[in-house]
């Protein structure tokens, strides 16, 4: 699993756009690996539907929403936010952003998935291929987070018994690259990521009070482009 804040170089070989990961800004050469502009992307959600935000305060309680949206795959989205104790635990989108917030004390976290519909049952009919044009990887934006050991997971579901799941570190801003070979099957077979029927994000509870903001959730193909234009 790589993390990669990228704002570096960039160019076109062979009429392609790329973006060269590690190189000194202005400098392209065949001794940089560079990273295509991931032409096959599958947009999961991109948050562009405002959901109001939750607030457990304090534990134990839960609250859960559902909103339809058009740019989220499935055409909905699901929210919850749980504690089991003590302190105020948020979550909420607004402006194009999914923002989190715990404070110090609560044990807790805010859960999000995508199941195929708009309501608010966890179920198995996203029916999404991520695999479908070598798509590789999901790919996680964010924005900022002010908590160094702050982590989330992704689980991804084929059916309720096969299931793989996969941890990643939040940085304060960058692009979080989740390889599907990164992922653990933590039930049956695990994934079959050519059938995703539920993808669900959840913030690990790791300790601390933090806040964190992500833009955009995305499937893609990662290939390493070298500058001479070949794979």
């Amino acid at each position: 699993m790589t993390i990669r804040q990228r704002a570096t170089d960039s160019a076109r070989v062979g009429g392609r756009a790329l973006r060269c990961v590690g190189a000194m800004p202005g400098m392209l050469s065949a001794l940089f690996c560079c990273t295509g502009a991931y032409a096959q992307q599958v947009l999961i959600d991109d948050f562009a539907t405002d959901q109001a935000t939750l607030s457990v305060n304090p534990g134990p309680a839960s609250q859960i929403s559902a909103v339809a949206s058009g740019t989220s795959m499935g055409g909905g989205r699901v929210l919850r936010v749980s504690a089991s104790a003590g302190g105020i635990m948020s979550g909420g989108v607004n402006g194009g952003l999914y923002t989190f917030t715990r404070s110090a004390g609560l044990a807790g976290t805010s859960e999000m998935w995508w199941d195929g519909d708009a309501d608010t049952n966890f179920n198995l009919g996203l029916g999404a291929d991520f695999t479908a044009n070598g798509m590789n990887q999901f790919v996680v934006t964010v924005v900022a987070s002010d908590s160094a050991v702050l982590q989330m997971r992704l689980t991804a579901y084929t059916t309720g018994s096969d299931v793989s799941q996969a941890n990643f570190a939040v940085p304060n801003g960058g692009v979080v690259e989740v390889p599907y070979s990164s992922f653990s099957a933590t039930s049956g077979s695990g994934t079959d990521f050519s059938n995703v029927n539920n993808l669900f994000l959840s913030v690990v509870n790791v300790a601390g009070d933090w806040t964190a903001t992500i833009d955009e959730i995305r499937a893609e193909r990662k290939v390493a482009i070298f500058a001479n234009g070949f794979e």
